[in-house]
């Protein structure tokens, strides 16, 4: 006998086939999923889901997609290989929510685009009154396309073609042009300090005060006893500008009015709905059908008009005309007021709304 003990005899030990093996990993690992995929069910079952088909009304499927988006959100919050600005994520996920309507009136607005729509739709916006673009190629500076005519901007004498080198010390061509505008617009009264480099060598620093600036939106003039109006867009200001046209064109004695709207692209309904109270005595401009009954609505003409019913009317339209153009373009025609001259519009028959989704708190 061993001082260790009694001896062990020598069994010889079974070996396990590799395959076995696998086997009974894959066992083990599907019982595991199988538990860890009852809570799902369970969840499912609860929100009305069936975890066989799937079914779900109306209401509990739209709480499931808002509550995968919100885990989608947070999931790229924590787990990205790289910390990702939460503004992006939520821009990009807008986008692409409106871009699955396939409507391509239907979108979503950044902040810097909702500015720029908010600056036309308003008629008026704080700014030196600069029409500007960023330049594609080195050293990517700003350049000036052209100044508004009575602008601070036009008064300071900057020409199209000068380049914006620096804005209140910093220079442009880190900037964007986004970067850019809200640099140059903003309250009115405050001096922007700008470099202007001129031809290849020429630089000199301006100082320009902001100013209320209204954005273009009709032009006028008389062609031998023919009053001609041109309107550019649809502002709040657009019919203020026009009567005061059409009372210039009485002065003069005018014997009929051509109303261009070539390359209008539109702007706001009420605004179109004014403009053909200027030539319509009262009845419906236009109407609006929504599945929501109380979206519905009917808008009429006033009942005094700017222009005599005894004065003939020519509108003149082409493949750029559209939107609220169109709805005044159509009044005319369809109440047998005017005559359309031109081509084929462009063809929008819808009227959008702009929602503001964010509050101002969060901006």
């Amino acid at each position: 006998m061993s001082d260790n003990g009694p001896s062990v005899p020598n069994i010889p030990r079974r070996k396990i086939p590799v395959s076995w093996i696998w086997f009974l990993a894959t066992v083990l690992l599907c019982v595991v999923f199988a538990f860890a995929s009852v809570p799902g069910a369970i969840a499912q079952a609860r929100d009305g889901l069936s975890p066989s088909t799937g079914q779900a009304d109306g209401a509990q499927k739209n709480r499931r997609y808002t509550i995968i988006i919100q885990q989608v959100f947070d999931f790229i919050q924590r787990h990205y290989v790289e910390e990702v600005d939460s503004k992006v994520i939520f821009e990009g996920a807008m986008t692409g929510i409106f871009n699955a309507l396939g409507d391509p009136y239907s979108s979503f607005l950044p902040e810097s685009e909702m500015r720029d729509l908010n600056d036309t739709t308003q008629g008026t916006f704080g700014g030196v009154g600069l029409y500007i673009h960023k330049q594609t190629v080195e050293p990517f500076l700003v350049e000036v396309a052209s100044p508004i005519e009575d602008t601070p901007g036009w008064r300071a004498g900057i020409n199209p073609g000068d380049l914006i080198i620096e804005i209140n010390g910093e220079t442009t061509d880190k900037l964007s042009q986004d970067e850019v505008l809200s640099r140059l617009r903003g309250r009115p009264g405050v001096v922007v300090n700008l470099v202007i480099r001129r031809g290849e060598k020429l630089e000199f620093p301006v100082s320009i005060t902001r100013a209320l600036i209204e954005v273009p939106t009709a032009k006028h003039a008389m062609i031998g006893d023919i009053g001609y109006l041109k309107l550019l867009t649809f502002t709040p200001m657009t019919a203020s500008r026009a009567a005061e046209a059409i009372s210039e064109f009485k002065e003069r004695n005018y014997k009929g009015v051509i109303l261009d709207l070539r390359n209008n692209y539109g702007g706001l309904l009420s605004s179109a709905v004014d403009i053909s109270s200027l030539f319509l005595e009262g009845g419906v401009v236009v109407s609006t059908k929504s599945r929501i009954p109380a979206e519905n609505h009917v808008f009429m003409a006033q009942r005094e008009t700017a222009v005599a019913s005894n004065i003939p009317v020519v509108v003149l339209i082409n493949k750029g005309s559209a939107s609220a153009s169109e709805i005044v373009a159509g009044a005319l025609k369809d109440r047998n007021r005017a005559y359309l001259v031109g081509e084929k519009s462009y063809g929008k028959g819808s009227v959008q709304q702009v929602y503001p989704w964010i509050p101002p708190a969060l901006r």
